[in-house]
């Protein structure tokens, strides 16, 4: 039996959820100590311009999480009904759209982003 099924077709619930939740909180994790640490060496320059745009940009990089997450999190939802189900084919379907969809997403929020740096950068150099 493929190991990827055997999690959800044997495993007890408690024990399949912490083999499918630990990856996702270590994950969450990570990111929060990445973001603890940037605040913190940018923090160390004394310069709270700096500080002001980590925080300002949080919210942004926050929205992108949220993003990813709608495509991770709903994608797998419905990969794990149709697994269920033995709609294998299916699930692969939703698989390579929800990748899809996420690299798409990720381009669109890319250069949008991209572009409102540079607007917001031209005031920034007229008044120094």
């Amino acid at each position: 039996m493929n190991e990827k099924k055997k999690v959800f077709e044997e495993y007890h619930p408690i024990k399949a959820l912490m083999i499918m939740a630990v990856p996702a909180i270590i994950g969450q994790l990570i990111t929060l100590v990445y973001n603890i640490a940037d605040t913190w060496f940018i923090g160390l320059t004394n310069n709270p311009t700096m500080v002001a745009a980590c925080s300002l940009v949080l919210p942004i990089y926050m929205l992108s999480v949220a993003v990813s997450n709608l495509f991770g999190t709903g994608g797998g939802s419905l990969i794990s009904r149709l697994l269920g189900d033995k709609s294998e084919l299916e699930a692969k379907k939703v698989f390579a759209l929800s990748m899809w969809m996420s690299f798409v997403v990720a381009v669109i929020f890319s250069f949008s982003t991209m572009l409102a740096g540079y607007n917001l950068q031209l005031p920034i150099f007229l008044f120094r």
